[in-house]
């Protein structure tokens, strides 16, 4: 398990959405009467919009992570600074799922998929990916 934490971001990044799958299906079924007014095409553009930028991190562009990052943060904050205490189990769901992608994101094998240099070199792996 440590090794895949180190270095398996492609087994990470699956896991990654597949926890979004789930959190599809909890926001359809568990928050059905919360997110009656949410179209299943609008959330399914957001998955789309999620698996395009996890590919894209797992091609190690280092824009995508940010984005994902912030998505996901911003999710995590709207959640605890618009929901009235007590929190409902519904909302502890979602900071869950969301929590556990953050998780995955700052893993060091996602985390270093991005890196590069100015020059386009990735830093861990030494290869040159086309850029000057």
């Amino acid at each position: 398990m440590v090794e895949i934490w180190r270095s398996g971001a492609r087994e990470l990044l699956v896991v990654y959405m597949v926890l979004d799958l789930l959190e599809f299906a909890y926001t359809r079924t568990a928050g059905a009467n919360l997110n009656g007014d949410a179209s299943v095409v609008g959330q399914l553009l957001w998955l789309a919009l999620e698996a395009f930028l996890a590919w894209h991190v797992w091609r190690g562009r280092s824009i995508a992570w940010t984005i994902l990052m912030v998505i996901n943060g911003l999710i995590v904050l709207a959640a605890v600074l618009g929901a009235a205490w007590p929190w409902k189990l519904y909302l502890l769901g979602l900071l869950a799922f969301t929590g556990a992608q953050l998780a995955l994101l700052l893993s060091p094998a996602v985390r270093s998929r991005g890196r590069r240099s100015r020059n386009g070199t990735d830093l861990l792996l030494g290869e040159n990916n086309g850029h000057r």
